[in-house]
């Protein structure tokens, strides 16, 4: 902005320079007593002294020597005298832009040309970057869309599955549930399509009966605590034979069943942990009593606090325990010898 104002500055005050200059280059070279001629007169004076003396040379040297100064100088004004010229549209010009540069330092609050350049380069530099973005965006569009008609084929092949898999899944379940003491359940999946998610492009409902004569309905309606706990058991062992689970755990799977029932899925259970580790935690005898190693679970007060402590038992403190799931704290000695044949350890 300074070149801007200095140029104007110049061009405000055109006629005014003009006529200076023109008077200095008027005492400099333009009139016959201009500096230059008067110069000139005492050159040739000095070049006749020097021809009665050299002495004089010298000094007509140097007078020769301030001449093609003074000669430089009066060029270098002649160009900037004609290059001087009054220019109203130049002038507006200028004005035009030191006043844009005026107001763009008030409406950004800086107060240096600086501070504006590196405004602009910073402007630049973020308009460039939402330039990229646009195309970023579109690179992202593309993909996105690729990505669903993949989603939507994927969702298809697993839609193809669950229809292949679940009429066998459903024979599974049925068999098993007859093996824990549930002969009469009857079972379905429903399944309904709706629009794609996480799970794909269908749901999958379990209707459940475990009585003859009674209707299908969705599971949470119709199944007992029992009935639920052995359902979940068989599932988890058809899942357990397709996928790699080296330990389930069962949290109370006894939950509703009692005798002969519990006695059956203790009998799954052993079947499951041929392959698996079973670690099964429950209050009935019948289940209890198929585990190959057993621990009890108490609590224990210390002070102010109370710690949970679990303690491996032999073969004394499993037979104990045992005994006293069958008939209670204090065991009778027909409690003990049920304990054992349940143990399968066989009366002493």
């Amino acid at each position: 902005m300074e070149k801007s104002e200095e140029e104007l500055k110049i061009l405000s005050h055109a006629e005014e320079i003009k006529q200076k200059l023109q008077a200095v280059l008027e005492n400099l070279s333009r009139s016959d007593e201009s500096l230059l001629a008067r110069l000139a007169v005492m050159n040739r004076t000095f070049s006749e002294l020097n021809s009665l003396s050299p002495a004089y040379e010298p000094l007509r040297k140097r007078i020769e020597s301030v001449m093609i100064e003074l000669k430089d100088i009066g060029s270098e004004l002649e160009s900037q005298e004609e290059k001087t010229d009054y220019n109203p549209e130049r002038i507006q010009l200028l004005t035009d832009r030191i006043d844009r540069i005026y107001s763009l330092l008030k409406k950004h609050n800086v107060k240096q040309v600086n501070e504006l350049i590196t405004l602009r380069d910073d402007l630049e530099s973020k308009l460039n970057r939402t330039e990229k973005f646009e195309e970023e965006l579109n690179l992202l569009q593309k993909e996105k869309e690729q990505l669903f008609f993949k989603l939507i084929s994927n969702a298809d092949s697993l839609s193809k599955e669950r229809i292949k898999h679940l009429p066998l899944l459903e024979k599974k379940l049925t068999k098993l549930l007859i093996e824990v003491g549930m002969p009469n359940s009857r079972l379905r999946f429903e399944r309904k399509e709706i629009p794609i998610h996480a799970g794909g492009t269908d749901t999958i409902q379990l209707l459940f009966s475990a009585n003859k004569g009674m209707e299908m309905q969705e599971l949470s309606q119709v199944a007992s605590g029992g009935e639920l706990s052995r359902l979940l058991l068989c599932l988890k062992c058809i899942l357990a034979e397709k996928k790699t689970m080296p330990t389930l755990i069962f949290d109370e799977i006894d939950t509703g069943i009692s005798g002969e029932v519990a006695l059956r899925t203790g009998v799954l259970l052993e079947t499951i942990a041929l392959k698996h580790q079973i670690i099964s935690i429950t209050h009935l005898p019948q289940i209890a009593a198929k585990g190959k190693a057993h621990f009890r679970v108490f609590k224990e007060i210390k002070g102010h606090k109370t710690f949970s402590r679990l303690q491996k038992l032999d073969e004394k403190d499993r037979i104990t325990e045992i005994a006293q799931m069958v008939s209670g704290k204090s065991p009778a000695k027909s409690a003990g010898i049920h304990a054992r044949e349940l143990l399968g350890l066989g009366n002493i």
